[in-house]
């Protein structure tokens, strides 16, 4: 269970909750633009754009959960489970791992533009990183200061969705996901006429759902994206970012898995087109930040932190 978001607020902003059982180890990566990157099916990088994000670096390889890149593209994965269908590689496609797509998309394209083209003609395979670590069932947001795309590995291959509310969260499918948003409209931030004073305070929203499900998620996100005022600087406009991720952040003990594992919010982030830079916060609150342009961007190494501890910002 996860919720990206975007928010236009004198510039572009993207980021997301990670909502899991346990965590991997994660951390705060930077890729310099001659880090090299080895795909299974496609010729390896060994010089592409820089790019900041959370991810599990195994064996040495960054495996991203979202990330922005230099140009101001950002992406994040979030689980599909019960919809996804990854399919064997294909001849006729330009084929990609799941776990590879957000790595190349970042390190391969400047805008949601060029990202559709690479897409329109791409086939997500099915094969995991290692036994360890299968493929996770997921779909992806993208997003730039133009707008965002959904990507979803259906039985009959891509899907790609123009998403006009730059919000995603799980399952279902995104197109039933904007069916849903409908039923709920209109909300308001302002009070319903015809009450008196006291009666009318939040009225406007009164029908925004409430609980953890994912088309709850969806709509609070959209609603708080859309009316959530914009900052009149960076740091103003993170810190309205998080409270907008606040509105769909599971604590600790309020969601328990059929399993019965407790799922909540790991981590939120928030990035920033305009710096370059990859804020994040964890359990603690503390917002630890990243700087794509504090780091030589001509490099070859990665650039690790641990998001919990906020000494590097």
């Amino acid at each position: 269970m996860c919720t990206a978001v975007c928010f236009s607020s004198g510039g572009f902003y993207f980021g997301r909750t990670l909502d899991h059982t346990c965590s991997y180890g994660e951390q705060i990566t930077v890729v310099p633009r001659r880090f090299p990157l080895a795909f299974r099916h496609l010729a390896p990088m060994t010089q592409h754009l820089a790019f900041v994000g959370m991810a599990h670096v195994a064996q040495g390889v960054p495996l991203f959960y979202d990330g922005i890149n230099e140009k101001g593209l950002a992406a994040a994965g979030l689980l599909f489970s019960g919809f996804t269908r990854y399919h064997p590689p294909r001849a006729d496609r330009k084929n990609l791992a799941s776990f590879e797509l957000l790595s190349f998309l970042l390190a391969h394209c400047a805008s949601v533009k060029e990202a559709e083209s690479f897409l329109e003609n791409a086939c997500i395979t099915e094969e995991g990183f290692s036994d360890r670590l299968p493929p996770s069932p997921l779909h992806w947001l993208i997003a730039d200061r133009t707008g965002s795309m959904v990507v979803e590995s259906a039985a009959d291959g891509l899907r790609l969705f123009h998403n006009p509310v730059g919000v995603l969260t799980n399952a279902p499918p995104f197109d039933r996901q904007l069916r849903h948003l409908s039923s709920k409209l209109p909300l308001s931030p302002d009070p319903p006429k015809g009450l008196s004073a006291p009666d009318r305070s939040g009225m406007g929203a009164i029908e925004l759902p409430g609980g953890f499900t994912s088309s709850s998620r969806f709509v609070r996100a959209v609603f708080a994206s859309r009316h959530t005022l914009p900052g009149p600087d960076e740091k103003t406009s993170v810190r309205r970012f998080f409270r907008i991720l606040d509105t769909v952040t599971i604590p600790p003990g309020c969601h328990r898995t059929p399993e019965g594992e407790l799922q909540f919010t790991r981590y939120a982030s928030c990035c920033s087109a305009a710096s370059g830079t990859y804020y994040c916060t964890g359990e603690d609150r503390a917002v630890s930040a990243v700087s794509l342009h504090r780091h030589d961007l001509n490099g070859d190494q990665l650039f690790c932190y641990p998001f919990s501890d906020p000494s590097f910002a």
